[in-house]
């Protein structure tokens, strides 16, 4: 862990300055789908499940605006229920969640991009400091603001890290930024459409939806990768390994092998990567690994 320093904040808060001025792209709009996988823990078994979002509607809520979200579990995108509502004001998005006793809770931020790097965000269970504001290719070719957050407690940074995009959200989900700590269960965005165009998957997946009981779907929890944080090599237990490939925090391949449970990675980046990689029996599994220097 580093202490968090006001030099170090300063040299980032600095770097702020040489960003483009544009405007901010809308997160809270119509034509808009968040598939977000929700994994339970403990494992084994693995149990996931898959939450779909969209934005529908508008509502006045005690004076003010608001749109409805909507989600639902079915995979053929139909059964929508009222989940909550999102409003949007300066690049500041605020949540309220729809109770089962039919009221909502009380306004929530959810993201704020109009953050500048040395600038910390807080929830309930956690604060993240925005390290960097950065560009991003999404699929569909657009480029999009990129921030990159590292997660801070009692003044010290910790080793845990969550990027958001500008108009889609956070890589854990539509609402869970700022998760990353939570037990019990873990989030991923899994695809991100507009106007039922896919902009973005994630790397982890194969699929973007996920539905299982356990059974089959992969050896994830069988397997682990040590040591992490790594600096030149990391070893593969837990499967014989047929092929194994290795993406970057943009979802970019950056190595491919095949029948190798050793892996040099001292030609690497320091940052988050993502291990994806099948055993000799055809079944998957991926891991997250964080390469320093």
């Amino acid at each position: 862990m580093k202490k968090v320093t006001i030099v170090m904040l300063l040299f980032m808060f600095m770097g702020a300055v040489s960003l483009k001025a544009q405007n901010i792209d809308q997160l809270v709009a119509e034509g808009k789908q968040w598939n977000v996988v929700i994994t339970h823990v403990p494992w084994p078994p693995i149990n996931r499940v898959t939450d779909v979002y969209k934005v529908e509607g508008d509502t006045m809520v005690e004076g003010t605006a608001y749109k409805l979200l909507l989600s639902t579990r079915s995979e053929h995108f139909t059964n929508w229920e009222l989940c909550g509502l999102l409003r949007e004001n300066e690049g500041q998005v605020f949540h309220r969640k729809y109770g089962w006793n039919h009221t909502f809770a009380a306004e929530n931020l959810l993201y704020d991009f109009s953050l500048l790097p040395g600038d910390t965000i807080c929830y309930n269970s956690s604060c993240m400091l925005l390290l960097r504001i950065s560009d991003t290719i999404l699929e569909d070719g657009t480029i999009r603001n990129r921030y990159d957050f590292q997660y801070v407690a009692d003044g010290y940074l910790l080793d845990e890290y969550e990027t958001w995009v500008e108009g889609m959200g956070s890589e854990l989900g539509l609402l869970y930024p700022g998760s990353r700590l939570l037990v019990g269960e873990i989030s991923d965005l899994l695809c991100y459409y507009e106007n039922e165009d896919l902009v973005w998957q994630n790397p982890d997946f194969n699929s973007c939806f996920i539905n299982t009981d356990g059974l089959g779907e992969d050896v994830t929890e069988a397997v682990s990768v040590y040591p992490n944080p790594a600096k030149e090599m990391i070893t593969i237990k837990g499967a014989s390994v047929d092929e194994v490939k290795i993406y970057n925090a943009l979802g970019h391949l950056v190595k491919a092998l095949k029948n190798t449970n050793e892996i040099c990675v001292s030609d690497l980046q320091q940052g988050l990567y993502v291990l994806r990689g099948t055993n000799k029996d055809g079944l998957s599994f991926t891991k997250r690994i964080n390469i320093v220097r």
